[in-house]
């Protein structure tokens, strides 16, 4: 019989050779001295060659008279009947694989290997290449099936620019279609606060990731939470702080390739106790009655309330806030109202952790003609 072992230019599944051209070559085993016939469908002789002394033929320029044609091969000696045919089954393409889509591959991933998937012609074989990645890789894509998966590996710590082509047997070529794939392994700081004060059961545990895009929190109360962190690297989640005192979160943080940093303790501490009542009066003011009487709008409050406290004073139509010194000192400016009538001013002391204090009340009035108001706040 006869066996064919090559076709030029083409590429083989099973037993369907894939051309691109109108001739091919044919190369093959027969019996030393046979004549081999390449016969058409129709029975007609396309053409031949004998085999040499080693067995071998070598037929060239045989014409595809259609896309898809399936010649018989017999071998012919003198004297004897024809050998049992061999079939030769030939298809021409010239059209690249339609379709071929390629997903969207992850744009930053922390593994050492990405997964390329997509879709192409599924009724011929095609081969899918990937370049750009750790090594080039490519995969066959079988007849009768439309999704195709390629692994790429990655190096690490680099961006790849990925190039994907599908080509069939033939060697008509789609693509390339381009994906860009960062490999990053560097994991991101841990979370910290911004704030470690509370005085509320329930408030925002408020803190900074930079580089991350979630937190992971383990809260006393509330469980296991997750939170986005913004661009900026800022996040803020609801929790419950049940002690009075320290309340201690496990939070560590994520980064878009999917790095986890190392667990950070984060300590918040409830504080429920109310700073004192500021002691306050009116700077250089004549006491009529329970009045601070100033000459002019301007009037200056000093005296004392817990250090680094923010002092607050406010009265109708005024506000203005300072913050105590380690000392507990502070002084602050208020324009008064020129309306010759004494004015209430509230003074509280607000803490870090938001409490507040009992107001400190002074009664007030400008007698002036409402000079002084440059420089007041």
């Amino acid at each position: 019989g006869v066996r064919v072992t090559a076709v030029a230019p083409a590429g083989r599944d099973g037993d369907i050779w894939y051309t691109r051209e109108g001739r091919v070559s044919v190369e093959g085993e027969a019996p030393r001295g046979a004549m081999v016939e390449v016969l058409r469908p129709d029975g007609s002789l396309a053409a031949s060659d004998r085999a040499d002394d080693a067995g071998l033929f070598r037929i060239d320029g045989l014409a595809l008279e259609s896309d898809r044609v399936t010649f018989d091969l017999q071998a012919r000696m003198p004297g004897r009947a024809p050998g049992p045919a061999t079939p030769l089954a030939l298809v021409r393409r010239v059209t690249p694989p339609d379709p071929f889509e390629v997903d969207e591959t992850p744009a930053v991933t922390n593994a050492l290997d990405v997964e390329v998937a997509g879709r192409a012609e599924p009724a011929i074989p095609v081969i899918v290449r990937v370049e750009g990645g750790a090594a080039p890789v490519e995969v066959r894509k079988a007849a009768g099936q439309a999704r195709f998966v390629v692994t790429v590996p990655l190096d690490r710590d680099r961006t790849h620019a990925l190039a994907i082509t599908a080509a069939d047997l033939a060697g008509n070529r789609a693509g390339p279609v381009g994906r860009t794939v960062t490999q990053d392994s560097t994991a991101p700081p841990p979370p910290t606060l911004v704030s470690s004060l509370v005085s509320a059961p329930r408030a925002p545990l408020v803190g900074r990731a930079p580089g991350a895009v979630s937190v992971e929190i383990d809260t006393p109360a509330d469980g296991r939470l997750s939170t986005p962190v913004d661009p900026d690297g800022a996040f803020a989640v609801e929790v419950a702080f049940p002690a009075e005192g320290e309340n201690r979160f496990v939070a560590l943080s994520a980064d878009a390739a999917g790095n986890r940093s190392d667990p950070a303790t984060l300590v918040v501490v409830r504080d429920t106790v109310a700073p004192d009542a500021p002691e306050a009066a009116v700077e250089g003011a004549t006491v009529v009655g329970r009045v601070a009487v100033v000459p002019t709008r301007r009037a200056v409050l000093v005296g004392r309330a817990e250090p680094g406290s923010t002092v607050e004073a406010e009265g109708p139509g005024l506000f203005n806030l300072t913050t105590a010194g380690a000392d507990g000192a502070f002084r602050l400016d208020v324009l008064l109202p020129a309306t010759l009538t004494p004015v209430s001013i509230d003074v509280e002391a607000v803490d870090a952790a938001g409490n507040r204090s009992a107001a400190t009340t002074l009664r007030a009035m400008a007698v002036g003609d409402g000079g002084g108001e440059r420089g007041a706040r």
